[in-house]
């Protein structure tokens, strides 16, 4: 959707709070989308008015505002997996550090060795 259009009618809602008459099917979905939103909504009058969201998207730009809520819903939806990678990621460390210090103990000369090897070589 073009931007533009998003704004004129968002606008449109800020200066007159009586339904806009919509034309054609692009206006039907621009209006849905400032609805899906909450950008405009009704009022206990009937009165159709901008919300603070609506406010805020005239002052960033209503398709940039609509392009970080999508986002925004993205990373909401995608955060408890995220979780779950971070508690397995560090369960795994967990396990990995016990067992390099279970080598380190049970056999200590191995790793002497190998360091006097390696400073031999330098």
């Amino acid at each position: 959707m073009n931007d533009h259009k998003l704004t004129q009618m968002l606008l449109q809602f800020r200066t007159s709070s009586l339904f806009p008459a919509l034309e054609s099917d692009m206006d039907k979905r621009i209006l849905r989308e400032l609805q899906r939103y909450y950008l405009v909504r009704v009022n206990s009058k009937g009165d159709w008015i901008v919300t603070r969201k609506g406010e805020e998207a005239l002052k960033i730009g209503v398709k940039k505002y609509i392009k970080a809520e999508r986002f925004e819903a993205r990373l909401a939806k995608e955060a408890p997996g995220l979780k779950k990678q971070k508690n397995i990621l560090l369960t795994l460390i967990v396990v990995l550090i016990g067992l390099l210090v279970f080598m380190v103990i049970a056999s200590p000369e191995i790793i002497v060795n190998g360091f006097a090897e390696l400073l031999s070589a330098i």
